[in-house]
């Protein structure tokens, strides 16, 4: 059961102080995932935030971000596809240097656009 939040930045006076706003959101939701917690995103942009329960994907950290593109995601789920969908991605070019499930979706994301919610079980 872990935690999902973050803040999408609209209006450049609204930056300010936006990092730890999410911060907080993430020490509020440490209950729902006691292993491992982080933010990331753009200042002027979106900042996501998440705590994790591990359970699956035992090694990694979100949110997650695509190198070359700098696509950030977070995840809470189960995604019964990924070695199939890695293996796609890593064909077409991509590097996934996390072994957890979630590890793909940044690329998949770069790859399919937002269509790749539909490759996914």
């Amino acid at each position: 059961m872990c935690g999902v939040c973050g803040i999408v930045v609209l209006d450049d006076a609204e930056v300010a102080g936006v990092d730890e706003r999410v911060a907080r959101m993430v020490r509020a939701l440490e209950h729902r995932g006691p292993d491992d917690s982080g933010v990331m995103g753009e200042r002027a942009g979106t900042i996501l935030g998440a705590t994790r329960l591990k359970i699956r994907g035992l090694v990694g950290h979100q949110p997650m971000a695509d190198p070359g593109t700098g696509v950030v995601v977070v995840c809470n789920g189960e995604i019964d596809n990924h070695r199939e969908l890695r293996a796609w991605l890593e064909e077409r070019g991509h590097v996934i240097e996390a072994d957890s499930d979630v590890a793909i979706l940044p690329a998949l994301f770069v790859e399919c656009g937002a269509p790749f919610v539909e490759r996914l079980v």
